[in-house]
């Protein structure tokens, strides 16, 4: 059993020792946890465990009055909050782009009967404005000309239709970035 007031001294004087006991000792429960409850590959769930065990170094070292019964369940709760969040900002993002895809798709005739979807047909047109010349072509091809991938790489000069997918992939997700930056700039505002 570690006890967390000598950890927190260890942790204070610089000494990890006790850090790595507690991933020697917690590895396998904690790793084995989150395989099991998301179906996350070894990799997967090694690399949530690390980072919680930092989250868990940090918190020990600022927090003198942090009360823990169970460091395990501790990184296990660290864990399950860090999927979480995760979860919680890739499905508003998915959701974010499932809207800018219909924009885009839709782009000439897509009713703006609400504040947010004018809004953001704006930012969709101000953020295509600025994306670089050759990611401005592919979307506009792909999604206001309805060019096909085929098309597209043989009018931008790309050696495969895999090239352009690629491409439009890497270009849409500067989009959605351009946006989400665009968007934070008028709410700061």
């Amino acid at each position: 059993m570690i006890d967390y007031q000598e950890l927190r001294k260890q942790f204070i004087s610089g000494n990890l020792n006790g850090l790595k006991e507690i991933y020697c000792q917690y590895r396998n429960d904690v790793t084995n946890v989150l395989m099991s409850k998301y179906c996350f590959s070894e990799q997967q769930a090694e690399e949530y465990f690390s980072q919680s065990l930092l989250v868990f170094y940090e918190k020990v070292l600022d927090d003198c009055q942090l009360s823990i019964s169970s460091i395990k369940n501790y990184i296990i709760g660290i864990c399950v909050n860090k999927v979480k969040l995760e979860y919680k900002y890739k499905s508003k993002f998915a959701q974010k782009a499932n809207e800018v895809r219909v924009i885009m798709y839709e782009y000439q005739t897509y009713d703006c009967n609400s504040d947010y979807r004018q809004n953001l047909k704006d930012l969709c047109k101000k953020s295509l404005s600025q994306l670089d010349k050759k990611c401005n072509t592919i979307i506009s091809s792909f999604y206001l000309d309805g060019m096909s991938m085929k098309e597209i790489s043989s009018a931008i000069g790309l050696s495969s239709s895999n090239v352009a997918k690629t491409l439009k992939s890497r270009c849409f997700k500067k989009l959605l970035n351009l946006i989400k930056n665009l968007q934070s700039e008028r709410v700061a505002n």
